[in-house]
């Protein structure tokens, strides 16, 4: 089976076998699954939100990915509603920012709030690095801890 794995600041789209997003030490994995369509986003993202109005890239922020995935979704056909998951890794503290797992987490919450998208299931915090699999053709979600 095709397994299409998501790497640090990527968001990756996917219509078939395993999308993956592994070692999730610091920052967020998001999965977004339209099970109507069979069509999933996985992102993996380590920023909250941009510094400037200016924005690089869509997929480099929690508050910028978010939305830019679900539109994206809707245009490939994959409409509500959505099954999401978070996971967020046990080092989502770097020196300096003992909030900013805290502010990603808000800023993933904020995000799928404005976009009338319930969160069903999040594992985030602790000293954990997490890995989630989702399998497109069975809708099964697995969370893994290392």
């Amino acid at each position: 089976m095709r397994e299409l794995k998501v790497a640090p600041q990527q968001c990756v789209f996917c219509d078939r076998g395993l999308l993956t997003i592994r070692n999730v030490g610091a920052g967020l994995g998001i999965v977004i699954f339209a099970p109507q369509a069979r069509r999933a986003a996985g992102l993996h993202l380590l920023r909250a939100r941009p510094a400037s109005e200016t924005v690089s890239s869509q997929t480099a922020y929690v508050s910028t990915a978010i939305p830019y995935a679900i539109a994206k979704l809707q245009r490939q056909g994959a409409t509500p509603p959505y099954s999401v998951a978070v996971i967020g890794g046990g080092s989502m503290l770097p020196l300096g920012q003992s909030d900013h797992g805290d502010r990603m987490l808000q800023a993933a919450k904020e995000a799928f709030f404005m976009a009338e998208v319930p969160i069903k299931r999040q594992e985030t915090g602790g000293a954990k690095v997490r890995s989630i699999t989702l399998n497109i053709e069975h809708g099964k979600l697995r969370i893994t801890e290392a």
